[in-house]
């Protein structure tokens, strides 16, 4: 596998950033537009943390999803990168993304 297939999570999330700005949405959502937008069943909430995290309180609906789930540690020791796109398909797969 080419060492360009994974994407540093730095680098995914600049992306993220810059295609919204593009575009003129916001990764951020205020507290009214999540509300009505739970009644979406389209929508899918992760909460991104540890199961302890997730039992103390959590958005109604949210799945967890853990760093394991979304990152690897690549060949150099980076910690937090992106995993090969198969994986990362498949991982969102299952949470319904």
């Amino acid at each position: 596998m080419s060492r360009h297939s994974r994407l540093p999570a730095s680098l995914f999330w600049t992306i993220c950033t810059c295609l919204c700005a593009a575009d003129k949405t916001s990764i951020l959502t205020s507290v009214d537009a999540l509300a009505a937008g739970l009644q979406d069943p389209k929508l899918v909430v992760l909460h991104v943390g540890t199961p302890k995290d997730f039992e103390a309180g959590h958005i109604r609906g949210a799945r967890l999803v853990t760093l394991a789930d979304l990152s690897v540690t690549g060949a150099a020791g980076l910690r937090l990168e992106m995993p090969p796109v198969d994986k990362l398909r498949e991982t969102l797969l299952k949470l319904g993304v």
